[in-house]
Protein backbone atom coordinates (compact mmCIF):
# COMPACT_ATOMS: atom_id res chain seq x y z
CA UNK A 1 0.00 0.00 0.00
CA UNK A 2 1.61 3.22 -1.15
CA UNK A 3 -0.37 5.63 1.00
CA UNK A 4 0.59 4.79 4.54
CA UNK A 5 -0.28 6.83 7.60
CA UNK A 6 2.86 9.03 7.52
CA UNK A 7 2.26 10.10 3.90
CA UNK A 8 -1.20 11.36 4.80
CA UNK A 9 0.43 13.88 7.14
CA UNK A 10 2.82 15.32 4.57
CA UNK A 11 5.99 13.36 5.30
CA UNK A 12 6.06 10.47 2.82
CA UNK A 13 8.24 7.45 3.50
CA UNK A 14 11.55 7.58 1.66
CA UNK A 15 10.85 4.36 -0.24
CA UNK A 16 7.80 5.59 -2.18
CA UNK A 17 9.54 7.42 -5.03
CA UNK A 18 12.29 4.81 -5.51
CA UNK A 19 9.61 2.09 -5.45
CA UNK A 20 7.57 3.89 -8.12
CA UNK A 21 10.62 4.54 -10.31
CA UNK A 22 11.57 0.86 -9.94
CA UNK A 23 8.04 -0.24 -10.90
CA UNK A 24 8.13 2.07 -13.92
CA UNK A 25 11.48 0.58 -14.96
CA UNK A 26 10.31 -3.02 -14.46
CA UNK A 27 7.22 -2.39 -16.58
CA UNK A 28 9.39 -1.09 -19.39
CA UNK A 29 11.85 -3.97 -19.11
CA UNK A 30 9.06 -6.58 -18.98
CA UNK A 31 7.75 -5.46 -22.37
CA UNK A 32 11.08 -6.40 -23.91
CA UNK A 33 10.52 -10.05 -22.97
CA UNK A 34 6.82 -10.25 -23.88
CA UNK A 35 5.00 -11.07 -27.12
CA UNK A 36 3.49 -8.33 -29.26
CA UNK A 37 -0.09 -8.77 -28.08
CA UNK A 38 1.01 -9.29 -24.48
CA UNK A 39 2.58 -5.84 -24.47
CA UNK A 40 -0.90 -4.34 -24.68
CA UNK A 41 -2.80 -6.87 -22.57
CA UNK A 42 -0.68 -7.96 -19.59
CA UNK A 43 -0.93 -5.63 -16.60
CA UNK A 44 2.75 -5.98 -15.70
CA UNK A 45 3.66 -4.66 -19.17
CA UNK A 46 1.48 -1.60 -18.58
CA UNK A 47 2.83 -1.06 -15.07
CA UNK A 48 5.12 1.73 -16.23
CA UNK A 49 2.21 3.89 -17.39
CA UNK A 50 0.11 3.04 -14.34
CA UNK A 51 2.94 3.68 -11.88
CA UNK A 52 3.85 6.86 -13.73
CA UNK A 53 0.28 7.99 -13.06
CA UNK A 54 0.72 7.15 -9.37
CA UNK A 55 4.00 9.11 -9.34
CA UNK A 56 2.25 12.11 -10.91
CA UNK A 57 -0.51 11.93 -8.29
CA UNK A 58 2.16 11.78 -5.58
CA UNK A 59 3.97 14.81 -7.04
CA UNK A 60 0.78 16.85 -7.14
CA UNK A 61 -0.25 15.92 -3.60
CA UNK A 62 3.08 16.59 -1.89
CA UNK A 63 3.44 20.35 -1.34
CA UNK A 64 7.26 20.46 -1.51
CA UNK A 65 7.40 18.21 -4.57
CA UNK A 66 4.67 20.20 -6.32
CA UNK A 67 6.48 23.47 -5.62
CA UNK A 68 9.59 21.98 -7.25
CA UNK A 69 7.51 20.95 -10.27
CA UNK A 70 6.05 24.47 -10.49
CA UNK A 71 9.52 25.97 -10.24
CA UNK A 72 10.70 23.93 -13.24
CA UNK A 73 7.52 24.36 -15.31
CA UNK A 74 9.41 25.88 -18.24
CA UNK A 75 11.60 22.76 -18.41
CA UNK A 76 8.42 20.68 -18.47
CA UNK A 77 7.07 22.73 -21.38
CA UNK A 78 10.31 22.28 -23.36
CA UNK A 79 10.26 18.52 -22.63
CA UNK A 80 6.61 18.36 -23.64
CA UNK A 81 7.28 20.08 -26.96
CA UNK A 82 10.33 17.90 -27.65
CA UNK A 83 8.43 14.72 -26.83
CA UNK A 84 5.56 16.00 -28.99
CA UNK A 85 7.82 16.06 -32.02
CA UNK A 86 9.00 12.55 -31.17
CA UNK A 87 5.40 11.31 -30.83
CA UNK A 88 4.57 12.84 -34.21
CA UNK A 89 7.60 11.10 -35.73
CA UNK A 90 6.50 7.74 -34.28
CA UNK A 91 3.08 8.20 -35.85
CA UNK A 92 4.51 9.03 -39.27
CA UNK A 93 6.97 6.13 -39.29
CA UNK A 94 6.01 2.47 -39.47
CA UNK A 95 3.79 1.34 -36.60
CA UNK A 96 6.49 -0.95 -35.20
CA UNK A 97 9.22 1.72 -35.12
CA UNK A 98 10.35 2.53 -31.61
CA UNK A 99 9.27 -0.60 -29.72
CA UNK A 100 9.58 -0.14 -25.96
CA UNK A 101 10.88 3.36 -26.40
CA UNK A 102 7.62 4.41 -28.05
CA UNK A 103 5.61 3.41 -24.96
CA UNK A 104 7.98 5.23 -22.62
CA UNK A 105 7.87 8.38 -24.76
CA UNK A 106 4.05 8.28 -24.88
CA UNK A 107 3.82 7.84 -21.11
CA UNK A 108 6.20 10.76 -20.53
CA UNK A 109 4.43 12.93 -23.12
CA UNK A 110 0.97 12.47 -21.63
CA UNK A 111 2.26 12.54 -18.05
CA UNK A 112 3.97 15.88 -18.63
CA UNK A 113 0.80 17.10 -20.35
CA UNK A 114 -1.16 16.27 -17.20
CA UNK A 115 1.41 18.04 -15.00
CA UNK A 116 1.24 21.15 -17.17
CA UNK A 117 -2.56 21.07 -17.03
CA UNK A 118 -2.45 20.86 -13.23
CA UNK A 119 0.14 23.63 -12.94
CA UNK A 120 -1.87 25.95 -15.20
CA UNK A 121 -5.24 24.79 -13.84
CA UNK A 122 -7.00 28.16 -14.13
CA UNK A 123 -5.68 29.16 -17.55
CA UNK A 124 -7.79 29.49 -20.67
CA UNK A 125 -5.75 26.75 -22.33
CA UNK A 126 -6.85 24.14 -19.79
CA UNK A 127 -10.49 25.27 -19.67
CA UNK A 128 -11.32 22.82 -22.47
CA UNK A 129 -10.03 19.96 -20.32
CA UNK A 130 -12.78 20.72 -17.80
CA UNK A 131 -15.45 20.07 -20.46
CA UNK A 132 -18.11 17.78 -18.96
CA UNK A 133 -17.92 15.32 -21.87
CA UNK A 134 -14.13 14.98 -21.49
CA UNK A 135 -14.43 14.60 -17.72
CA UNK A 136 -17.08 11.88 -18.20
CA UNK A 137 -14.90 10.06 -20.74
CA UNK A 138 -11.79 10.43 -18.57
CA UNK A 139 -13.43 8.87 -15.53
CA UNK A 140 -14.39 5.83 -17.62
CA UNK A 141 -11.42 5.63 -19.98
CA UNK A 142 -9.47 2.84 -18.30
CA UNK A 143 -12.55 0.60 -18.17
CA UNK A 144 -13.30 1.38 -21.82
CA UNK A 145 -9.70 0.56 -22.68
CA UNK A 146 -9.82 -2.80 -20.92
CA UNK A 147 -13.14 -3.81 -22.48
CA UNK A 148 -12.36 -2.64 -26.03
CA UNK A 149 -9.04 -4.47 -26.21
CA UNK A 150 -10.58 -7.85 -25.42
CA UNK A 151 -13.66 -7.26 -27.58
CA UNK A 152 -11.52 -6.12 -30.50
CA UNK A 153 -9.23 -9.14 -30.17
CA UNK A 154 -12.11 -11.61 -30.05
CA UNK A 155 -13.96 -10.02 -32.96
CA UNK A 156 -10.85 -10.09 -35.16
CA UNK A 157 -10.25 -13.73 -34.15
CA UNK A 158 -13.74 -14.58 -35.39
CA UNK A 159 -12.74 -13.55 -38.92
CA UNK A 160 -9.42 -15.39 -38.76
CA UNK A 161 -7.01 -12.61 -37.83
CA UNK A 162 -4.36 -13.74 -35.34
CA UNK A 163 -4.44 -10.25 -33.76
CA UNK A 164 -6.31 -6.97 -34.27
CA UNK A 165 -4.98 -5.22 -37.34
CA UNK A 166 -5.82 -2.44 -39.76
CA UNK A 167 -3.95 -3.30 -42.94
CA UNK A 168 -6.64 -2.48 -45.49
CA UNK A 169 -10.06 -0.84 -45.80
CA UNK A 170 -11.89 -4.02 -44.83
CA UNK A 171 -9.88 -4.24 -41.58
CA UNK A 172 -10.55 -0.58 -40.82
CA UNK A 173 -14.26 -0.99 -41.47
CA UNK A 174 -14.41 -4.14 -39.35
CA UNK A 175 -12.56 -2.42 -36.50
CA UNK A 176 -14.85 0.61 -36.56
CA UNK A 177 -17.95 -1.61 -36.71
Amino acid sequence: MLCCRSSCFGSPPRWQVPFLVGAISLGTISRHFTSTLGIYVYAYCRADSLMFGVLLAWLVRQPRAFELVREYRRVLIVLFLGLGFWVAYFNVKDNYFGGNLKHVVLALFFGIFILIAVIYRDSIGTAGLRNSVLVWLGTRSYGIYLIHEGALGMSHALVGHPFPRMWDRLDIGFTLF
